[in-house]
C-alpha cells in the first residue's frame, strides 16, 4: 500500500469492512488496518453494500490519516465485474471522485456520480435493493402460484420474459427456480437478506412504509429458517413450494429464454 495510489474493497458486509478498513477494535492492534496502510493523499473506493452511517463514518476515518474516500456500491454480479460492465453509484468529494475516476471507468459500464457526498452512494443502493429483493420473492410467488394453478412454469417463464411482467431479476433468477438441477450460488441468500435489512432498518429511520419490501423480507428470512443459507437467493421459491406442496424446480427444463441451451 505504500506504493499504491488506489484500492477498491468488494466484502460482503459492514462487519468485514470494518475489520479490514479500521481494524475489530478491542485489544486488537490496527496497525495492519488499510487506513493505517494507505499512503497520504491515496483513495479507498468502497463497493460493498454497508449502511449510509457506516460509509459516512468511513469517509472520516481515512480523512483522519489524509486518504480519500470513495462510496460506491456497485450492481451487477461476477460476470459484469469480470467485463468491467458493472453499473456503479459513486459518492464523495470532489477530490475522491477525480483521483478514483480511472479505477471506476475501468470496472463500470455505467458510473452514476450522487451528489450529497458519501453515504448518498449507499442511499441509492439502498433504494436499488427495494426492488430488487421484491422482484426475486415476486418471481418465486408467480412461477408457484402458476405451478399451483396447474400452467406449465417453463411456458410461464417464456412467457413473462417475453411480457409486460418481465423484470431482470424474474428472467434471471426465475431461471433457477426453475432448474432444479442447478445448484450454482451466483448470489447467495444472506446477502439479500442483508440488503434487505438495510433497507428495512432505513426505512423506519426515516418513517417511510415499505410494505412490499417488509413482505419480501420475512419470506427470505422464512428461507434462511429452512436452512437454505449456503443456497441462491433464487431458492426462495423453496418457501412457496413448502406451502403449496407443488414443486417449480424442473430435473431439465428447456427454456426458451434460455441463452445458454
Amino acid at each position: 500500500t505504500a506504493y499504491t495510489d488506489a484500492v477498491v474493497i468488494v466484502l460482503i458486509n459492514e462487519v468485514q469492512c470494518q475489520s479490514v478498513c479500521f481494524g475489530s477494535g478491542g485489544d486488537d492492534d490496527d496497525s495492519n488496518s488499510l487506513c493505517k496502510l494507505m499512503k497520504p493523499k491515496s483513495v479507498v473506493v468502497l463497493c460493498s453494500t454497508v449502511t449510509a452511517q457506516w460509509a459516512r463514518y468511513a469517509r472520516d476515518g481515512f480523512a483522519s490519516n489524509d486518504v480519500h474516500f470513495v462510496d460506491c456500491p456497485i450492481s451487477g454480479g461476477a460476470a459484469r465485474a469480470l467485463s468491467g460492465e458493472l453499473t456503479m453509484m459513486a459518492s464523495g468529494t470532489d477530490a475522491a471522485l477525480s483521483m478514483s475516476k480511472p479505477v471506476l471507468q475501468a470496472c463500470g459500464k455505467d458510473v452514476h456520480i450522487i451528489k450529497g457526498g458519501a453515504g448518498m452512494g449507499q442511499t441509492v443502493k439502498m433504494a436499488h435493493q427495494l426492488l430488487a429483493g421484491v422482484h426475486i420473492v415476486a418471481a418465486a410467488e408467480a412461477l408457484a402460484l402458476a405451478a399451483k394453478a396447474g400452467v406449465d412454469v417453463e411456458q410461464m417463464y417464456d412467457i413473462v420474459c417475453g411480457a409486460a411482467g418481465n423484470s431482470w431479476m424474474f428472467g434471471d433468477r426465475g431461471k433457477r427456480m426453475i432448474d432444479a438441477s442447478d445448484s450454482t450460488v451466483m448470489s447467495a441468500l444472506p446477502v439479500i437478506v442483508k440488503d434487505m435489512d438495510i433497507v428495512y432498518k432505513s426505512a423506519k429511520e426515516l418513517r417511510s412504509p415499505i410494505p412490499l419490501a417488509s413482505a419480501a423480507l420475512q419470506q427470505l428470512l422464512t428461507a434462511q429458517v429452512m436452512g437454505l443459507d449456503a443456497k441462491d437467493d433464487s431458492q426462495v421459491v423453496k418457501v412457496y413450494e413448502a406451502i403449496t406442496n407443488v414443486a417449480v424446480g424442473k430435473a431439465k427444463p428447456k427454456l426458451a429464454n434460455d441463452k445458454n441451451g
